[in-house]
């Protein structure tokens, strides 16, 4: 397939992220809380507690990661 994207950039917006979104997002959580870092207002991740359990738990690395920038 191919396909064309069209990108515009913007500033970043703090959002809250929870429920029915989670098992949709999972793997794009981490990242979405790097993005957040660097976004006005407050990203609130709720509800992600499968994160903990995952191949290794990306809580905690996202965490130890976000700390180091």
């Amino acid at each position: 397939p191919v396909a064309d994207i069209l990108a515009k950039s913007s500033s970043l917006k703090g959002i809250d992220i929870g429920g029915e979104m989670i098992p949709k997002a999972i793997d794009e959580l981490p990242i979405i809380a790097v993005a957040s870092c660097f976004a006005e207002g407050t990203t609130n991740i709720k509800d992600a507690a499968e994160l903990r359990v995952k191949e290794t738990d990306r809580i905690e690395s996202t965490v130890s990661e976000l700390k180091k920038m």
